[in-house]
């Protein structure tokens, strides 16, 4: 019985996988040799200036037909230079406009002669007419005038004193008092307006003295709304005074009538 070494075949299986390691390792270095050669060229790429871009931020800043400034060349510049680190603030110079005057002066000039030409205008206007600049200022007042009825003949007072006086009152008629009465509670009346629509009627009565005061005052019929009651009595304590003597044919006593429609 014969035994062969298997010393031939170990070194087979070495050689073989000795190839294979070698081969794998050269391959690798080329990968990674491909590998890096694209990363430099990817980097370098990014690094150019874009000089497409350039042009046309100097074209569109200078609104001119004539081409790229000479202030802007399309070459690229050394990695010293200042204009490179800070393309975007220098700006060519715009040529001058010689007989276009600033738009600061002309503004002011427009707004200097704005007010002067009113000035102006009513200076001449005030030298032809004084009388349209007073028309322009004055303020008619919103007056409710109440219309007097005067006698046929009347009677010039010839009696100093209280008799006088009683001569001017008979002037008054009864309809012109009732109606100044009726007007100043009116306008003293602070009517409750959540009252409204309800109808209400009061009746308050008045005893005024020959002189137009108002001696004393009393709710004679209630309208059944306390609220509306004493909106009634306070109108007649805020009036006090008629402000015009009470005519001889004039009632002392007198009644008003309270009432707010439905």
């Amino acid at each position: 019985m014969s035994l062969t070494s298997p010393a031939p075949k170990n070194k087979e299986l070495k050689g073989r996988n000795l190839f294979w390691t070698v081969f794998l390792l050269v391959l690798a270095v080329h990968f990674s040799l491909i590998l890096a050669f694209f990363v430099i060229h990817s980097l370098k790429k990014t690094n150019q200036p874009k000089i497409s871009y350039f042009n046309i931020e100097s074209s569109s800043l200078t609104h001119s037909t004539h081409g790229p400034s000479k202030d802007f060349p399309l070459t690229e510049k050394p990695k010293g230079s200042k204009n490179e680190e800070h393309p975007k603030h220098s700006s060519p110079s715009r040529p001058k406009d010689i007989h276009s005057p600033p738009l600061a002066e002309t503004a002011e000039k427009s707004i200097s002669n704005k007010p002067v030409t009113k000035k102006t205008a009513l200076q001449k206007e005030s030298r032809k007419d004084p009388s349209k600049l007073q028309k322009q200022h004055t303020v008619i007042p919103n007056l409710r005038e109440v219309s007097r009825t005067i006698p046929e003949n009347p009677q010039a007072p010839s009696v100093e004193g209280k008799e006088a006086r009683e001569a001017q009152n008979q002037g008054l008629s009864p309809s012109y008092y009732y109606a100044l009465i009726r007007e100043k509670l009116y306008s003293l009346w602070d009517q409750p307006v959540d009252l409204l629509g309800l109808g209400l009627l009061a009746v308050v009565e008045i005893t005024v003295d020959d002189d137009g005061g108002i001696a004393q005052y009393k709710l004679l019929q209630s309208s059944g709304n306390e609220k509306f009651d004493q909106s009634t009595l306070l109108a007649v304590e805020r009036l006090g005074n008629i402000g015009e003597r009470r005519p001889s044919d004039v009632p002392k006593v007198i009644t008003v009538k309270f009432q707010m429609e439905k």
